[in-house]
């Protein structure tokens, strides 16, 4: 049975068919075999036939010789010539028929007994004739009577052998025919009884077979059968099948698989089930305890779910609500009726706000102030569902912090008036005190007035710096303190801060020393103003706090990203260590020292540069400044291709026309044409008074803003390919550094960025237009 279950269905019928199909080939070749041998003129029948017909040839004439002795002796005794001629003829007829007869048999396939038995009687036959008619015949002729008597003596001896031999012939013929005979019969009862079991075994084993195939292929169906109907009684557990490679057996392990998801799908789904109860659990008691307003309406309009805090806000008991029109509910009030659906059909869903926002009125005559989100559901009782939250104390909280906002406004309005007035009345005096003591410091004067007026240059001159640290603190504080965002040497930016502290070191015997290390980038992004202004703070800090030595600016790289390098800039000193960290943090320092507010300030802007101030002080080592600052990498400058060329050319054929490299400036914007019109919408916007804005910091005596300004103006025209625009507000920068007078640069500025902004403003005109009639 095993084997036969490891084979398929079209094999075992196979099998089947192929023992069919080889018993009863057996059986008709058999029964084709033994009708061959046994039917008429067939091997057997043949051989009996043989015998008989031996029989019936030997026994009468001519092949038994007897006639033709007997007309041999009346041949002997005939008394007249006429006669002996008849019976000699007569003899020689009996001869012929005996030759005939002996080529007949001779042309048999006759038994080899017989054969030899035939063949001797033939030879004596023979002798009988020749005797006849070689000596007999013409002795009488010749009447020789003793030659006749001699020859008659011969054929009598001839004729006797021939007779002996043919009843032996006779007997053996007879004896042989009775054996063929009984050879047939059993022959005949051997292959019929052979017939008989080819047929009976056949049929067995087929019977035997076919009955082991049927169950082979019955057992494991009913196997399959009783699996399903456990299965569909929810028996999940059936022990896994055995093996086979066969129909059924692969049925059975596909049921037994089947049986195995579905009990993974059916722990899978009570666990599911089981999660779902908890969830829904969890979920009724967040809706009861949540300070949420939770509601769901039918597709009627009618109230199907009011939660526990819909409950305490209200005061309406649950109860009193389900079931109810939410629309004609009384807490609702007249104007807020109108923003529920009348009933929630589709198009009043679709056309009900996500959001909204009205009174209602409580069972207790109180109006509360709730904020409604709304969620259509597509299925379910439910079709809209709806969480509202109270926030009548949050509007009244809200109009109370605008209220406050606008008194703080009004305050940060008054101080930012008092800071701009008190700034004008004291720079200007202080500019005009330094002014003039720069020049009476050029006339001649005595040591002691030179060095009461170098006391008065350099007490204004650190009254102008603590101001202008007061007014940056101010504005740090007030949130209006912005980073420009330029290109700018770093090299140069180090540089000129060491520089405006050399003179004061040289005068105290110290040395400056400036180092910058091969591995910071020779230009990043960044307001390069508040690095320097940070710098100085810090080099100010240790020129006036050292008094013999040497002071060091180093500045390395921290960090190099894809996007951005981290600086770190540290500032050395040989002075006495002090207790001076808590200025990092405080904005006034012990002993009424100016540069309190100054390291309070760079501590802030290194904060709002994405870094960090640390001071480390040392007995032996002196101090040391730690700053570190973020910069984004300036965009690397690409020469366009013939297409992006005529691209530009055809965007900005004002800006083109005035020489401004607009193809350099979108491949630096990688290509992003939206990014490059923001950029000179905003450059129109913001430099548009920029002339006037260096001017009057000028007139303001802030040279340090002009050269911001300035310096803003330079990056951003080189970032937008206005070569000649950063020509000129370079020139301008230059000058202002230089302590030379600006005006003539900022005349020459004057009409270049004019016509620019003319081109610029006519370029952005434009494209709104051609965009518009695009869309």
């Amino acid at each position: 049975m095993d084997l036969l279950r490891n084979l398929r269905f079209a094999r075992r019928l196979a099998i089947l068919v192929g023992i069919f199909a080889g018993g009863f080939l057996l059986y008709g070749f058999w029964s084709f075999r033994t009708l061959a041998e046994l039917r008429v003129n067939g091997p057997l029948y043949e051989d009996v036939v043989q015998g008989k017909d031996l029989i019936a040839d030997v026994l009468p004439p001519p092949l038994y010789i007897i006639e033709s002795f007997l007309v041999a002796q009346q041949l002997a005794a005939a008394g007249n010539q006429i006669e002996r001629d008849q019976l000699a003829q007569r003899l020689r007829a009996l001869h012929a028929q005996q030759l005939a007869r002996e080529q007949h048999w001779k042309g048999r396939a006759v038994d080899p007994g017989l054969a030899e038995a035939l063949k001797q009687s033939n030879r004596h036959a023979a002798d009988f004739y020749r005797e006849a008619f070689g000596q007999l015949v013409p002795a009488l002729d010749l009447g020789e009577r003793e030659r006749a008597r001699h020859a008659m003596l011969a054929m009598t001896r001839h004729y006797a052998q021939h007779r002996r031999l043919v009843d032996n012939l006779v007997q053996l013929a007879d004896s042989r025919a009775r054996y063929t005979e009984v050879q047939a019969g059993t022959r005949v009862r051997r292959d019929s009884g052979l017939l008989l079991a080819i047929l009976a075994g056949s049929l067995g084993l087929a019977v035997v077979l076919a009955w082991l195939i049927s169950r082979s292929i019955t057992q494991p169906l009913a196997d399959a059968l009783a699996v399903a109907q456990r299965m569909r009684h929810g028996d999940l557990a059936s022990p896994p099948p055995q093996p086979y490679h066969d129909e059924t057996g692969e049925l059975l392990l596909s049921l037994h698989a089947l049986q195995n998801d579905l009990a993974s799908a059916a722990a899978a789904r009570a666990q599911a089930d089981r999660k779902l109860q908890r969830t829904r659990h969890l979920l009724e008691q967040v809706l009861n305890n949540a300070d949420l307003l939770a509601l769901g309406l039918g597709r009627d309009g009618e109230v199907l779910l009011f939660n526990d805090a819909a409950v305490r806000i209200t005061g309406c008991p649950r109860d009193t609500v389900l079931g109810r029109i939410w629309r004609d509910s009384p807490l609702l009030p007249m104007s807020a009726t109108a923003l529920w659906p009348a009933n929630c059909q589709p198009e009043q869903l679709r056309a009900l706000p996500a959001a909204q926002e009205h009174l209602i009125h409580t069972a207790a005559g109180d109006e509360r102030r709730i904020a409604w989100r709304h969620t259509v559901l597509d299925e379910g009782e439910i079709v809209l569902l709806s969480f509202g939250l109270d926030v009548t104390e949050l509007r009244q909280a809200e109009r109370a912090i605008a209220a406050a906002h606008e008194t703080a406004d009004s305050a940060h309005r008054s101080k930012g008036a008092f800071l701009a007035n008190m700034g004008h009345e004291i720079r200007t005096p202080l500019n005009a005190i330094i002014g003039l003591t720069q020049l009476a410091l050029q006339g001649q004067l005595d040591t002691r007035q030179r060095s009461y007026l170098e006391q008065v240059d350099g007490a204004a001159a650190s009254l102008l710096a603590m101001f202008n640290d007061i007014l940056d603190f101010s504005r740090i504080a007030a949130g209006k303190f912005h980073m420009e965002e330029c290109v700018f040497s770093v090299r140069q930016a180090a540089e000129q801060a060491c520089a405006a502290w050399l003179a004061a070191a040289q005068a105290k015997g110290l040395q400056l020393e400036c180092t910058i290390d091969d591995a910071v980038p020779s230009e990043l992004v960044g307001d390069a103003a508040r690095l320097q202004q940070l710098l100085q703070h810090l080099l100010a800090h240790a020129v006036r706090f050292t008094e013999q030595g040497k002071v060091a600016l180093t500045l390395q790289r921290e960090e190099n990203g894809p996007h951005a390098t981290l600086l770190r800039c540290e500032v050395r000193d040989t002075g006495a260590a002090r207790d001076a960290a808590i200025q990092l943090f405080e904005p006034t320092a012990h002993g009424g020292c100016a540069a309190g507010l100054g390291l309070s300030v760079a501590r802030q802007l290194a904060a709002m540069l994405g870094g960090h101030l640390v001071l480390e002080s040392d007995p032996v080592q002196g101090n040391r400044f730690i700053l570190t600052a973020l910069f984004q990498h300036a965009l690397p400058t690409a020469s366009a291709s013939a297409d992006a060329q005529a691209a530009a050319l055809a965007g900005y054929p004002a800006l083109s026309a005035c020489g401004a490299d607009v193809a350099g400036a979108l491949a630096r914007l990688q290509g992003n044409a939206g990014q490059l019109r923001k950029a000179l919408g905003r450059f129109l916007q913001e430099q548009a008074a920029i002339h006037a804005t260096i001017a009057d910091a000028l007139a303001g005596g802030d040279a340090m803003r002009a050269q911001r300004l300035a310096q803003t103006l330079a990056g951003l025209a080189a970032q937008l390919g206005m070569e000649d625009l950063r020509a000129a507000a370079a020139d301008v920068l230059v000058a202002l550094r230089s302590g030379a007078d600006a005006a003539p640069e900022l005349e020459r500025l004057a009409p270049i960025l004019g016509a620019l902004l003319q081109a610029i403003h006519a370029d952005l005109q434009a494209s709104e237009g051609s965009g518009e009639q695009a869309a």
